[in-house]
């Protein structure tokens, strides 16, 4: 594993589960170091799925190597010049919303139409094991969610597996998909319910969900209503395909509460009551 030397490096951003870095010197690269207490294993599933994903012709930028300061390990990335994700998009320029949505739905379809390759995981799998691992509900109420997980329609989608308008760049009129962390294949409603947990959270607190995606929740529900039109035909019902993508939903929101380690606001946990209480 290459050593490399944070100084050489200009903190970007930084979140829950790690920070970005741009290169002083290299305009090419970008780092993305992991929070120390990160399992390496994970780290290196994350750079499998990135050159996974980068193989398959997903629009993404170029995945590198595993590197470490010495104390923490992180993945080596293209760097993608003078981006702005899609969420920022619809809040600096609304009556770009019509435009942006179309490029998400052809983004996602182009991707929903690879099939899985040797090495992909389960999204079933995966999500089993974190509703097995949530502390926040019991036994019983785990029992019946795995239940639904396992009846629900199989198929050999490939999947982002966090889909939604902040993982979606664009750059220099060219649109990249970001952060293929959770690529997985599975049925593709479950790449259809980030955007909607977003905006049910958006729903309760605005102020919050304006913050984290530099757009209001009623830019996000124009944006995420065309996207379902551009998918499924502008003669969808919207409201008919929100209550089909709703066990999905739930199934999603209950492996959240495992990765951010804290149960979903009360104002929202009826989603997930209606299927598992």
């Amino acid at each position: 594993m290459q050593k490399i030397d944070l100084n050489d490096w200009q903190l970007n951003g930084a979140g829950g589960f790690g920070s970005s870095y741009f290169h002083k010197t290299n305009p090419s690269l970008m780092l993305k170091i992991m929070a120390p207490d990160a399992d390496i294993a994970v780290i290196q599933k994350e750079l499998d799925n990135a050159h996974m994903a980068w193989n398959l012709g997903v629009v993404t930028p170029r995945p590198g190597e595993l590197v470490t300061d010495g104390e923490k390990v992180g993945i080596m990335f293209e760097r993608i010049q003078g981006k702005v994700s899609y969420a920022r998009a619809v809040g600096d320029t609304p009556e770009q919303i019509p435009f942006l949505a179309g490029e998400y739905a052809r983004m996602v379809n182009d991707l929903h139409g690879l099939r899985k390759c040797e090495g992909m995981s389960d999204v079933r799998e995966i999500y089993g094991k974190d509703i097995k691992d949530n502390k926040f509900r019991g036994d019983a109420f785990k029992n019946r969610a795995l239940d639904l997980l396992y009846s629900l329609p199989v198929a050999d989608t490939c999947l982002h597996g966090d889909m939604h308008f902040g993982n979606i760049i664009l750059a220099g009129g060219k649109s990249y998909i970001i952060d293929l962390a959770d690529f997985s294949y599975g049925n593709p409603n479950f790449d259809f319910t980030m955007m909607r947990i977003l905006m049910d959270f958006g729903k309760y607190c605005p102020d919050i969900f304006q913050r984290e995606y530099h757009c209001t929740t009623q830019q996000a529900e124009e944006f995420w209503k065309l996207v379902l039109q551009k998918t499924f035909g502008e003669d969808v019902d919207v409201a008919k395909k929100e209550v089909e993508l709703k066990p999905y939903r739930a199934i999603r929101m209950l492996v959240i509460e495992t990765l951010f380690g804290q149960p979903t606001i009360p104002q929202i946990e009826g989603e997930m009551l209606e299927y598992f209480g």
